[in-house]
């Protein structure tokens, strides 16, 4: 005999990520409607979800209505998940919006100035984005520099650009400039060409 899977809020939440991350936008939009079929009231996650289904796919417009109507307070990952969707889809006016609602919940988060200011720079506008660089150094916020970890014999190894600390820093920037020699061999363009901690000085 066949159970009837009643969805819960969770569900919700996993078919609604799912939608987003697979570009299912109309589907997401229907299940999302459907939830109150269920007794079911969307919470701030589902907001969320529905703002980032909206966003990835570029509707931007859209987004930013679901976020005006919300019966909540928009959160720190809503104002987030729009603020990818402005630098992916270059949309500078909702993007300003973001960060500054982004910043009155979290004034030291550093992600959100530098989402805008990569913004600014990839199209070009390097007064902004170093205004934006600017106005985190005024303020006292540091970039959290971004970090690799890796696992061999039970022993966690930690692994930051430019960090010359670790004990085997040299053995490690020596493989690191072997496969990206090799990796420009078989690219047709030079890879990290771009990235200052990974030229081969």
């Amino acid at each position: 005999m066949k159970e009837e899977l009643i969805p819960n809020e969770i569900t919700f939440i996993a078919v609604l990520a799912a939608c987003s991350h697979c570009g299912l936008v109309d589907q997401g939009i229907k299940i999302f409607n459907c939830m109150a079929s269920y007794g079911i009231e969307p919470g701030a996650e589902h907001y969320g979800c529905l703002v980032d289904l909206l966003g990835r796919s570029g509707r931007l417009g859209e987004a930013k209505l679901v976020i005006e109507r919300m019966p909540m307070k928009p959160t720190r990952s809503i104002w987030g998940a729009i603020l990818n969707a402005c630098q992916s889809h270059g949309d500078e006016e909702i993007a300003e919006k973001a960060l500054t609602e982004l910043l009155k919940l979290e004034p030291d988060d550093d992600g959100g100035y530098m989402l805008l200011s990569n913004m600014y720079a990839a199209e070009g506008k390097w007064c902004n984005s170093n205004e934006i660089r600017e106005a985190m150094g005024s303020k006292g916020v540091k970039k959290t520099a971004g970090c690799s970890s890796l696992v061999v014999d039970g022993i966690t190894h930690s692994f930051v650009a430019a960090d010359k600390k670790h004990p085997r820093w040299v053995e490690v920037r020596s493989i690191t400039n072997f496969l990206k020699g090799e990796m420009d061999v078989k690219a047709d363009f030079p890879l990290f060409s771009m990235h200052p901690s990974l030229s081969s000085d």
